[in-house]
């Protein structure tokens, strides 16, 4: 059996890797000769005026409309999903999934589409039926993201030749901390050397657990020790183009990231030709490794209030070596020929990843009676 109508269930338009992640695949299946319905949501950081394409805007009707319908939304909303055969789509960081996820997964799915093998082996351990489970990486559009684009004029914010860059939401889980410390530790104010730091919101002072609630005191702290390295924090809207471009200004990208349940600014730095500098644990790994990036030593370490929906107190995350990180700054900066570097797969791309998500579904319902 081919699938060949679907229904999409969840958010499109906020700055979320969730919602991203599904503009892009549902964009990609919208170029495909498909029967696509969309019933859009309103979720985190939804915003209105978020620009979508043509090609997704059209296919928003706000119901459900065909017998498979797939979800990338928070687990307490497959209860409402309707159709025969139901898909949802989710990523963790931690090594413990909250348990309400499993509960409503197991309960109100027929398949779930996690994005990396570090993700189905965390939610099989904590109860994922394995006959409900499947890999669906997530990808880059490789119109937008391409080492042969115009890159970003930073003469404005700096004049420092070496660009150190990180991608990031301002979550606990990205190590922003640890970042400016091995920074710190290597480089001083007589460096040739900057780093940027792009997030791609601002959180309220009074935000989540798991947010930097006061993330401009954090690096303006940073600033005001004037033996420091330079450092330059952006965070107003970039559009897609806009961070391509940036990660084609820069010279490396860095990550002190403690978790990832897949890493999809990692994959799009190396398609627009930027090497990567990253801690070696989780979900990125299914596509980097000691040839194609630098990896940064760690050990694992409870979570506590940086994983969300779970107050597991066996949860583990990976806390960033911040000595070998400084010493891989340092070497990068003074001799960037030590750079591991490899061009993103080709089977990243998202049009490719549209055909796999298809494959995997019509084959599972080709062997599961559908109820």
């Amino acid at each position: 059996m081919t699938v060949n109508q679907l229904t999409y269930f969840g958010i499109l338009r906020a700055p979320t890797s969730w919602a991203k992640v599904c503009r892009e695949l549902v964009n990609a299946l919208a170029h495909m000769k498909l029967d696509l319905n969309i019933f859009e949501r309103k979720g985190f950081l939804y915003d209105s005026n978020f620009a979508i394409a043509d090609e997704v805007e059209s296919r928003i009707t706000n119901q459900f409309r065909n017998d498979v319908v797939f979800t990338f939304e928070h687990p307490s909303t497959y209860h409402m999903l309707e159709g025969r055969y139901k898909v949802g789509i989710l990523t963790y960081e931690s090594t413990v999934v909250p348990p309400l996820w499993i509960e409503e997964a197991n309960k109100h799915l027929d398949l779930l589409l996690v994005s990396s093998t570090f993700c189905r082996d965390i939610f099989v351990q904590c109860g994922m039926d394995d006959e409900k489970i499947d890999i669906l990486h997530y990808g880059y559009n490789p119109e937008i993201y391409t080492p042969t684009g115009p890159a970003m004029d930073l003469s404005r914010e700096t004049d420092r030749n070496f660009k150190f860059l990180a991608v990031a939401s301002p979550h606990k889980r990205k190590g922003l901390e640890t970042l400016l410390q091995a920074y710190r530790n290597a480089f001083t104010a007589d460096d040739d050397v900057v780093l940027i730091v792009k997030i791609n919101y601002i959180p309220k002072k009074r935000g989540k657990p798991f947010e930097y609630r006061d993330i401009h005191g954090m690096f303006d702290t940073f600033k005001k020790d004037r033996s420091a390295p330079q450092v330059i924090l952006m965070d107003t809207f970039f559009s897609e183009h806009d961070i391509a471009a940036l990660y084609r200004s820069a010279d490396c990208l860095v990550s002190a990231t403690r978790g990832e349940g897949f890493g999809m600014v990692y994959l799009e730095a190396l398609a627009c030709g930027l090497p990567v500098m990253v801690t070696g644990w989780s979900g990125h790994m299914d596509f980097l490794n000691h040839e194609n990036a630098t990896l940064i030593d760690y050990q694992l370490r409870t979570a506590g209030e940086i994983q969300y929906d779970c107050n597991s107190q066996k949860a583990r995350i990976a806390e960033p070596d911040v000595h070998d990180f400084s010493r891989k700054l340092f070497l990068a900066m003074k001799n960037p020929r030590t750079i591991r570097y490899a061009p993103a797969d080709r089977k990243f791309e998202w049009h490719n990843l549209a055909n796999h998500f298809l494959d995997t579904i019509s084959k599972r319902i080709a062997q599961t009676p559908v109820s």
